[in-house]
């Protein structure tokens, strides 16, 4: 598979752009040994799994297939702009693929409201500061501008989903710049950024 694309017309002629679609690719991560071996409960725990566990959603890039292969999962999320008009869209979901052009049929029902930018619902999920260094050498992060940027990314996926992060201003520890830490760049940089950008709930 060389490339996926979605094309979707809806009423009065709307169409949703490129980039209103975000293509990635649903892979598992085997686990050959539990996290716990021995269960608390009579019902086996999740530390106990072992097999194929669904979690990475990495952005699509090409991918080849043999036979015996694991299915290839696709997993394509649309963000509808508050601007498109109620209605249904229609199109098709398109692969590219060294066998030729592969067309999936697709329609789109778009309600008539907007989520608001702001959440009424405010959550409790939290990126404690420090404990975030967990995260590095998981993406083989070294250098502190890649930290900052590393913890800011999880901090914005998180807001995507309008789940705000009660540790709003958790990046300025690994900030390169000068002040590295404190009040000044939390207030004046990490809080603006999390409340006025990405519009969360509170901190």
């Amino acid at each position: 598979i060389r490339s996926v694309s979605v094309n979707l017309t809806g009423p009065k002629g709307a169409t949703l752009k490129p980039e209103h679609f975000d293509v990635r690719r649903a892979l598992y991560v085997p686990i050959k040994t539990p996290s716990r071996s021995t269960p608390d409960y009579a019902e086996p725990a999740g530390s106990s799994f072992t097999g194929r566990l669904p979690d990475p959603l990495p952005k699509f890039s090409p991918v080849a297939f043999k036979p015996g292969d694991p299915n290839i999962l696709i997993w394509v999320d649309v963000t509808i702009p508050k601007s498109a008009p109620a209605g249904l869209y229609n199109g098709s979901l398109q692969l590219g693929t060294s066998a030729g052009e592969i067309t999936v049929p697709l329609t789109l029902k778009v309600w008539d409201f907007a989520l608001p930018d702001r959440p009424t619902c405010r959550t409790a999920f939290q990126m404690v500061r420090y404990a975030n260094q967990f995260l590095f050498p998981f993406h083989k992060v070294t250098e502190r501008q890649d930290k900052y940027d590393l913890t800011r990314a999880y901090i914005a996926a998180m807001a995507r989903y309008k789940i705000s992060e009660t540790g709003a201003t958790s990046a300025s520890s690994w900030y390169p710049g000068a002040p590295s830490t404190g009040p000044c760049h939390d207030y004046e940089v990490e809080l603006p950024w999390a409340l006025d950008q990405l519009g969360m709930t509170g901190f």
